[in-house]
């Protein structure tokens, strides 16, 4: 009986090989065999290829986390001097990186919701690269490296900062 030209389905020629290997025999091999693993390979590339289109893009895992950071903070009640608190940007590496800051004292909050008039027209400016510089020479954002991210990050980081020092309950 020639058993490799007849066909089989996938449990009775893994059986027959079971059988085979433990007589001491070579495994049967069939032409529908490579079929069926070019058929997992392309499955398991759809897959790939669906899981690629469901991920979160980074400034969606941002947003994500960001939001995550600003409920607990109003869960807990606001924040309070020398409380630790975190702010996710994009480095200019295209990934998340936490921003550890610390809540600055009463006395030192005042300083950094400074608005300046334009001459010019007349309107509050608010410099937000100030309350950066500010927050960090005054060792408030302990870790951090202002060259790591765009100052697109930085601007936004600015704006919580500020958001964060005139509203530190979240109201």
């Amino acid at each position: 009986m020639n058993l490799e030209k007849r066909k089989y389905t996938e449990e009775e020629l893994e059986a027959i090989n079971m059988s085979r290997e433990m007589a001491g025999l070579p495994p049967i091999a069939q032409e529908n065999e490579n079929i069926t693993v070019q058929n997992k390979e392309v499955k398991n590339e759809m897959k790939a290829v669906e899981a690629i289109t469901t991920e979160e893009t980074v400034e969606e895992i941002k947003e994500r986390k960001n939001e995550a950071e600003r409920n607990r903070l109003k869960q807990q009640g606001g924040l309070r001097p020398n409380q630790l608190f975190s702010y996710t940007l994009i480095n200019w590496d295209r990934k998340t990186q936490e921003v550890i800051c610390k809540y600055p004292t009463t006395k030192k909050a005042s300083k950094y919701s400074k608005m300046e008039l334009d001459p010019g027209t007349g309107k509050g400016v608010f410099l937000f690269a100030d309350v950066v510089n500010d927050f960090y020479n005054d060792e408030l954002l302990p870790k951090f490296e202002i060259e790591d991210f765009p100052s697109s990050e930085i601007a936004e980081l600015a704006a919580f900062l500020s958001e964060v020092v005139r509203n530190p309950f979240f109201k």
